[in-house]
């Protein structure tokens, strides 16, 4: 059974991984405050003319869109009697929000299987000693691996391309990676400057969410991995089922 449950192991940290962007990811996303702090500092009510009342009252009905408690996306202004989203802002957040769905659906069921396998890795933890933290450690540096090349892609495009700033160049490529059908990519990205969806969702406010997200993943993933080396050294000194010595041993 060792190889079966180290491949084991692997799935066990990658949806361990999947779990703490997820966390990382939805709250913040789901946060008006995060949306109305973001707009004073951005100046907000001075690109787009609306109020600061009217702009905490539309952060809401994004987020309540996204999260499904909405299902048209266009918002109607009473002030001016006017729908304040053009028609290619519309059809971008349907995808926008299929997208957020899937990733809500499958954060539970990623949930599910994270459970399922630590409930087996709980009953074989009587009879041998898994390396848990070992392999969780050379997933990581696995999927590290994925991450610097996406960053160097990252690097290349900004490098060689006529981008304003690197994140610029990393916005591009990250709706490259999630819309690979090609007219939902060039409907992403071709937004004229003044459409009211990017003054405000602009590009200074997915900054400051990617910094966000970025910190509260490295902080989250650091604790747990300091909990599994903690975890570790305790199940190496802990004494197993008589008779099962031999198997332990090995296969640590």
């Amino acid at each position: 059974m060792k190889i079966v449950d180290r491949i084991l192991l692997v799935f066990w940290t990658i949806c361990l991984l999947l779990l703490i962007l997820a966390f990382s990811v939805l709250p913040i996303a789901r946060s008006e405050r995060f949306y109305v702090n973001q707009f004073a500092k951005n100046n907000t009510t001075e690109k787009t003319a609306f109020t600061e009342e009217e702009l905490q009252k539309i952060a809401r009905h994004i987020i309540d869109y996204l999260y499904g408690a909405k299902d048209d996306f266009q918002y109607h202004l009473d002030r001016t009697d006017e729908d304040v989203f053009s028609e290619q802002a519309v059809l971008h957040m349907q995808d926008v929000k299929v997208l957020f769905t899937v990733g809500r659906i499958g954060s539970l069921v990623v949930l599910g299987l994270f459970l399922g396998l630590t409930g087996y890795f709980i009953y074989r933890l009587f009879s041998v000693r898994l390396p848990i933290f070992k392999m969780a450690l050379w997933t990581i540096c696995g999927v590290g691996v994925v991450i610097v090349g996406i960053f160097l892609w990252m690097l290349i495009a900004y490098l060689t391309g006529d981008y304003s700033n690197f994140f610029e160049a990393g916005f591009i490529i990250f709706h490259k990676l999630i819309f690979p059908n090609q007219s939902k990519f060039e409907m992403a990205i071709t937004f004229p400057y003044d459409d009211n969806l990017i003054l405000i969702l602009e590009s200074a406010f997915f900054e400051s969410i990617a910094l966000v997200i970025v910190l509260r993943f490295i902080i989250a993933l650091l604790a747990i991995y300091s909990i599994l080396y903690l975890l570790q050294s305790y199940l190496n000194r802990r004494p197993l089922k008589q008779g099962k010595t031999n198997n332990a041993t090995t296969f640590a």
